[in-house]
């Protein structure tokens, strides 16, 4: 008797419990009572009803996309920028989702531009992004570099290191010790020549520098972008 009703109470326990859990986090048919979109009151809003204020608030939040553009003055490529439009149907199903009084803002997704043509170096991103790339060159020397990775890791900063495949060779525990705290390397080659100036062979003989062994130098088979 006492096991059958231990087992009911269990049932009912269980019963209430995935009831209330099924009830609090369905998506409504519509919006509830206090639920606002763009400051309006959706509370109440049929799906039509919202995609049909969704449609009138869309060109308010579109922003284009930039297009690349070629700088004379560098004579290469200014990467374009992303734009943004409003995602219609995710909006909409945030709106369904929503608890009472709850604020919902809109659903954004990226809006590509043109990818740059290859054929042009790319010498700096675009102003308008107002952010920077913080490259690291290592050539020589192993002085003070030990405290900028610590300064680097108190900031949470990861960076680039391009480093010269000759000084990797004479400090190569250095170069596994920023492999280590996850900085990625770029190609610096192995003497730090000007590369253009370089004949084939001579640029065959200043082979890439390679992440995927950040202790050697040299026979390094491909460039690290």
């Amino acid at each position: 008797m006492q096991i059958a009703m231990k087992r009911m109470a269990l049932f009912v326990f269980l019963s209430c419990f995935l009831g209330v859990a099924w009830f609090s986090l369905r998506p409504w048919e519509e919006p509830p009572r206090g639920v606002t979109l763009a400051a309006e009151d959706i509370g109440g809003y049929t799906e039509s009803e919202l995609r049909e204020l969704l449609l009138r608030l869309a060109p308010q939040k579109y922003r284009a996309p930039v297009q690349p553009k070629v700088d004379l003055r560098t004579k290469g490529v200014v990467p374009g920028l992303a734009g943004r439009e409003v995602d219609i149907d995710a909006s909409i199903a945030l709106c369904l989702a929503a608890r009472p009084n709850q604020a919902v803002s809109p659903s954004m997704r990226w809006v590509m531009p043109e990818a740059p043509a290859l054929d042009w170096p790319i010498f700096h991103g675009n102003e308008a992004k107002r952010q920077v790339a913080f490259v690291v060159n290592v050539a020589w020397g192993n002085a003070e570099l030990l405290e900028i990775l610590d300064l680097f890791a108190q900031h949470n900063l990861t960076k680039t290191f391009f480093v010269v495949g000759r000084w990797v060779d004479k400090f190569p525990e250095l170069a596994q010790e920023i492999y280590r705290r996850g900085h990625e390397f770029g190609n610096h080659a192995y003497s730090d020549p000007h590369l253009p100036r370089l004949s084939g062979g001579g640029q065959a003989g200043n082979p890439a520098y390679d992440s995927r062994n950040p202790t050697s130098g040299r026979g390094c088979t491909r460039a690290v972008p």
